[in-house]
């Protein structure tokens, strides 16, 4: 059975194709072709419009199927459509087939058949030349449009190869970028350590002048308020009383009280010991 079918599938394709190139090269018309089927006994007739039917039906299939389309040449569309517009008036399969191609050809094409048609009302060959002339230029303009959107991507993908779509920036030089930033930040903490250390080092350092000055106004009497007591006349004091209050030097006792009035008497008492002893030994020689 399947090889019965092939064998008719076969016989439509050949006799399609012998179809057409009896319209292309002739340029027969459908009165013609009535003509010469009516000069036909009865029997070649009916072989000649079971052979049309066949081929009316083939093309229906064919113009109504999508994956016809995607891969269908400029040629192979017009040697379609010529033939179903030459059996569309004899058989239904052939209208339906014309109708369908004439629509997909506007939608997908842009291409207006009937205008083609109406263009070329007496030649079936200048029809066929017409439409497929109108795809050629169709598909080219779309070879074209699709490959200077290649050679745009391209340049594109030259310009910024592995972009990152907020910058613009390549990998290489996102990778420079971040390392530069990782070595100013690493610089900047050192710079901040360094001044941090700098700061702590003054603090101390003010510090330590702080205590120093602190000393240094604690020994000096006379950077010390009269009414404050110093360290010496009590030094003077505690030796004095260990010596049992009698020392050449201190005549008087030394107070704390008023320490400037107690260096003032101490210097003078100093003197007038100084001018006993001169005279002590002056009248000794």
């Amino acid at each position: 059975m399947s090889t019965m079918v092939d064998q008719e599938e076969s016989e439509i394709i050949q006799e399609f194709g012998n179809m057409t190139r009896a319209i292309m090269g002739s340029g027969m018309q459908a009165a013609e072709h009535a003509q010469r089927r009516a000069s036909m006994n009865q029997a070649e007739a009916n072989a000649e419009v079971a052979r049309e039917r066949g081929v009316a039906e083939m093309l229906r299939r064919e113009l109504s199927s999508p994956s016809f389309w995607k891969q269908a040449s400029s040629e192979a569309i017009a040697d379609r459509m010529t033939v179903a517009g030459e059996l569309a008036l004899k058989h239904n399969d052939a209208s339906q087939a014309f109708m369908a191609g004439a629509d997909r050809i506007r939608n997908q094409y842009g291409i207006n058949v009937e205008d083609i048609n109406r263009d070329h009302p007496t030649s079936s060959v200048q029809r066929h030349q017409a439409l497929r002339d109108a795809l050629d230029d169709y598909l080219a303009s779309q070879r074209l449009n699709s490959e200077a959107q290649d050679k745009d991507t391209g340049a594109e993908k030259d310009r910024v190869p592995d972009a990152n779509v907020s910058t613009g920036e390549t990998v290489q030089e996102l990778e420079q970028a971040a390392a530069a930033a990782k070595r100013d930040e690493q610089a900047n903490l050192a710079r901040a350590g360094a001044a941090e250390s700098e700061t702590q080092e003054n603090a101390k350092n003010t510090h330590a002048d702080e205590a120093k000055e602190t000393t240094r106004h604690s020994d000096d009497p006379t950077g010390r308020p009269a009414s404050e007591p110093s360290a010496a006349p009590a030094r003077a004091l505690a030796v004095w009383k260990e010596m049992g209050g009698k020392d050449a030097d201190f005549p008087l006792a030394p107070t704390t009280s008023n320490p400037q009035a107690a260096m003032k008497n101490r210097q003078r008492v100093l003197a007038a010991a100084g001018t006993q002893r001169g005279q002590s030994q002056e009248l000794s020689r």
